[in-house]
């Protein structure tokens, strides 16, 4: 869910970036004249390059201030702001390109993109010269014969952990299990850690020079355990 808002947003901040401006432009005006403001873009005088013999030196200075503040400010503030939200949130687009597909067990990929699904999350989990946890092959046979065994309305990460663990098929469904525990603790936001840090931060300016460092390892581990 994460995932699919932030594309509306990306996708909204793209149509924004190309028919927003007259809406913004026309809002302001409105705000200025409540305001008893002149709403007119004032030149600013551009003090020219100085070229080589016979150079052309009247590029980009026949233009509008109106149309220099859409190029220099609007376009610049939004796609900062488009490109914040790619680079932040981009562990959401790979989570659930690796994981997307259990979260509804009721209505897996069809049988050659389910395979290919339990092949990323083997590899995901395995290490270089370690075997890894997860079978890929046992995984994806495990996911076929669950699908049809659960009740519906309970496909679900959640619902289907619970089934497996209430009719106690553990043993049937290994690598399932591992797969859905490993799911269901993956940690959704990273608030709680940018928390800590600014707690951090405070102690740190505030109290530093009046402390050890092992009250201070100690009060920033207890800080993080009580946010957990």
């Amino acid at each position: 869910m994460a995932s699919s808002l932030l594309d509306n947003c990306v996708k909204y901040i793209n149509k924004y970036r190309e028919t927003g401006y007259t809406d913004a432009s026309n809002s302001s005006k409105e705000i200025a004249e409540s305001l008893g403001i002149d709403p007119i873009i004032k030149e600013v005088q551009v003090r020219r390059k100085k070229t080589v013999f016979n150079e052309n030196n009247d590029q980009d200075f026949s233009i509008s201030a109106e149309e220099r503040f859409k190029r220099e400010f609007f376009y610049t503030l939004v796609d900062t702001v488009r490109e914040s939200i790619k680079e932040r949130f981009t562990q959401f687009e790979n989570h659930k390109q690796l994981w997307g597909f259990l979260y509804n067990l009721e209505k897996l990929p069809p049988s050659e993109h389910l395979f290919g699904h339990a092949v990323k999350i083997c590899m995901e989990h395995s290490r270089k010269g370690d075997s890894a946890d997860i079978n890929s092959v046992e995984l994806f046979s495990e996911l076929k014969h669950l699908s049809s065994l659960l009740p519906i309305g309970k496909g679900s990460p959640k619902s289907a952990l619970q089934f497996i663990h209430d009719m106690k098929l553990v043993d049937v469904f290994p690598y399932t299990w591992i797969s859905l525990r490993i799911l269901l603790t993956i940690p959704v936001t990273v608030a709680s850690g940018e928390r800590s840090f600014s707690k951090l931060k405070l102690i740190k300016t505030y109290l530093r020079s009046s402390m050890t460092d092992d009250r201070l390892s100690s009060l920033a581990i207890f800080c993080q355990l009580k946010m957990i």
